[in-house]
Order: C-alpha cells, then sequence, then structure tokens
C-alpha cells in the first residue's frame, strides 16, 4: 500500500467515514505506539490529524502530558504500520490465490476414448462393465479392472483386412488395452495408438503417437511392428517402452526384456534389455540405462535418474494437463529420485524449490523460474 492510501485513511477517520474496521486499526495502532516517537514524516500534515486522533481515543489512554510533537510522531508511527499491514494483507492474499490456483491442479486418472472403425465413440471411463462392442470377427470388452481387451472371435473371413481403432488418451489420462494377439499396451497420458481388429496379415502392424509400454505376445512368424515418429520398431516378443511425443527432442525405446529393432532415416539398431535407443530421424545413438526408468508412469511414478527441469516439467505438464513457462536458468541434470503421480501439485512444487526453483500459477499455466 502507499503512502497515499495510507493518508486517505487517516482523512476519513478525521471525518469520520471510517468503517468500524478501519477505526479500530487506526485507534488500536495508536494507543500501542504513543510511546515511540522516532519517527516523523514531512509527507502528511499531522498537527490536524494528530488532534483528531487523540480526540477520538478511550480517555484512559489520553495522555494529556505528551507533547505534539510527539503526537506527530506518533502519527508517523501508524502511517507506517498500516503502509505494512496493508503490504502484508496483500501478499497474504496472494499466497492464498495461488494455494487455490494449485489446488486446482490435480494428478491424472484412468482416462481414454475408444474410436472405432465405423466412427463410434466409447469414453471408456464413463462406460459400464462386459462387452462394449461386438463385430463379425472380434469382441470388445471391459473388465472390472477397466482394461479393455480385443477378444477374437474367429468369425471373420481368412486374409480380410482387418478394420482399424484408436485409442486416445487425452492429457491427464491413461489406460491398459489387450490386442487380440494378446498383446498388452499401456498408454500414457496424450497418446494414442491405432491397430486392426484382428491381425491377419504377415505383419502385427500398430501405429503410435505419444508413449506407450508394450508386452508383446510372442510369435515367431509374425513380427509386431511399432510405427512412430521418425522411426519403426520390430519385435518378435519382448517388452518394451516407446516415447515418441513431439515435443520431446529424441524418440527413446528402451527394452525392458527380449530384443528389438529400431529403424528409420539411414539405418537399423538393435536393442537388448537395459538398452535405449534415442533418435533424431537421422541417427540413432543407443546407451545402458535403468531401463525401470522408463516405465515407471506404468506403476504410477515419476522416476528421473540425472534428468533435467525440461524434462520433469514436460512429464508433469501431460499429467497434471496444464501448459509450462520457463523464465531464467537451470542447472543440467540435477534431479534423480522418484515421486508418486498421485501426489498434490503443491507437493511437487515443493520438490522444485528445494533445488531452487520458484513455482507460479496462474490459471492452468505454471511459470517455472531459475536464476535469472
Amino acid at each position: 500500500m502507499e503512502n497515499q492510501q495510507a493518508t486517505e485513511l487517516l482523512e476519513k477517520y478525521e471525518k469520520g467515514l471510517c468503517t468500524p474496521q478501519e477505526r479500530a486499526i487506526v485507534e488500536t495502532w495508536f494507543t500501542k505506539e504513543l510511546a515511540k516517537h522516532n519517527l516523523v514524516s514531512a509527507d502528511i500534515d499531522y498537527e490536524s490529524k494528530e488532534a483528531e486522533i487523540y480526540r477520538n481515543l478511550p480517555h484512559s489512554a489520553k495522555y494529556r502530558h505528551l507533547r505534539p510533537r510527539l503526537i506527530a510522531a506518533v502519527a508517523a508511527s501508524v502511517l507506517i504500520l498500516l503502509t505494512a499491514g496493508f503490504y502484508f494483507f496483500t501478499t497474504y492474499t496472494t499466497r492464498q490465490e495461488q494455494e487455490r490456483a494449485i489446488a486446482q491442479l490435480k494428478p491424472g486418472s484412468d482416462k481414454a476414448i475408444l474410436t472405432l472403425s465405423d466412427g463410434k465413440k466409447i469414453v471408456l471411463n464413463d462406460s459400464g462393465n462386459g462387452t462394449l462392442s461386438e463385430k463379425k470377427n472380434v469382441r470388445i470388452i471391459k473388465n472390472k479392472s477397466g482394461d479393455i481387451t480385443f477378444q477374437n472371435t474367429g468369425s471373420g473371413t481368412p486374409g480380410q483386412e482387418a478394420a482399424s481403432n484408436t485409442l486416445s488418451i487425452p492429457r491427464g489420462g491413461q489406460w491398459h488395452i489387450v490386442l487380440a494377439d494378446g498383446t498388452h499396451v499401456w498408454l500414457n497420458s496424450a497418446s494414442s495408438l491405432t491397430f486392426p481388429d484382428v491381425f491377419n496379415g504377415a505383419r502385427r502392424e500398430v501405429f503410435l503417437s505419444g508413449e506407450a509400454s508394450f508386452e508383446v505376445a510372442a510369435d515367431k512368424q509374425h513380427p509386431f511392428i511399432v510405427h512412430s515418429r521418425l522411426q519403426e520398431t520390430e519385435v518378435l516378443g519382448t517388452h518394451f517402452n516407446i516415447n515418441s511425443y513431439i515435443d520431446e527432442p529424441f524418440v527413446v525405446t528402451t527394452v525392458m526384456s527380449g530384443k528389438v529393432r529400431v529403424s528409420g532415416g539411414r539405418g537399423s539398431l538393435v536393442l537388448n534389455p537395459d538398452q535405449q535407443c534415442l533418435s533424431s530421424g537421422e541417427t540413432f545413438h543407443s546407451r545402458t540405462v535403468k531401463a525401470e526408468d522408463a516405465v515407471a508412469w506404468r506403476h504410477n511414478l515419476f522416476q528421473f535418474s540425472g534428468a533435467d527441469i525440461y524434462t520433469v516439467m514436460r512429464q508433469f505438464a501431460r499429467w497434471y494437463d496444464v501448459d509450462v513457462e520457463f523464465r531464467g536458468r537451470f542447472q543440467k541434470n540435477q534431479f534423480t529420485g522418484r515421486i508418486s503421480r498421485g501426489v498434490a501439485a503443491s507437493e511437487v512444487f515443493g520438490m522444485l524449490r528445494r533445488y531452487g526453483i520458484t513455482v507460479k500459477v496462474e490459471n492452468r499455466k505454471v511459470i517455472v523460474s531459475g536464476a535469472e
């Protein structure tokens, strides 16, 4: 609060226009500060205001032996205290607003939309358990755990082209699906998978946008192919994870078990367990990693080993469905550890503050600030 505003409050007091709360502030602080007379301001005419405040004080508080200059000094103290009081009130209000804004940032949950080949859309998190749809060659079932299974009924015509379906996961969502060949797929937030009702051809092919973890049913005669941004991943039977979000600098493929071949651009690369491929579209780079970090999201965890703030916040943004703005400079590769994806956003922000990073929330935008 500016001194002018405090002056206006004193003028309201003199004219008898204060609210009961404003009057109490002036009189209480005046009484408490009578003995402090070392603060004088030349910016306000206290000679008229001091007498008005003094006249309105309770009789027991009227120290008639005080000199006018002392009362003027006390009035200056009141002004300063009023200014400080309004400053702290404003700060407190801002803090409350931040707490309310942060409380609105909820962690993600199971949410997905299944679009069938005929265009029908099923909101899976709102649908009941049991059979969701049945076609000539496949039955789509939702079990008690919420998992979706495409059950091959074998009633279709051999060799016919299978119809395609798309499972779409919004920001702040995730889902698990079992394809017709028995392959398990876990999709992370802001991702989608396009796949056939049944696999009829020589290759089992699916198309991924975003991130998914696969446990592929073994079938040496029919390799499983995942088409994603910048690359193609071929497996026979294995457990692996592909992160192909468009806002990530690389497409990252990590193998938990078995073996995969990643192809694209100018060549290919074979990965074994605990190996990871970083693909830029033109080149591949492999490295040894803790494969569990790549699939921690499946176990409702954020887990990092030497990650930078940008990596951390990209994951946070997708799961809590927010936008992120970065300001200032940040240390590289400073985050190692794990935290539940089910915690309140305030806990994540508390972790960041321990690293010297400040966070401010404006609606659904998170402003992350480092060193200037």
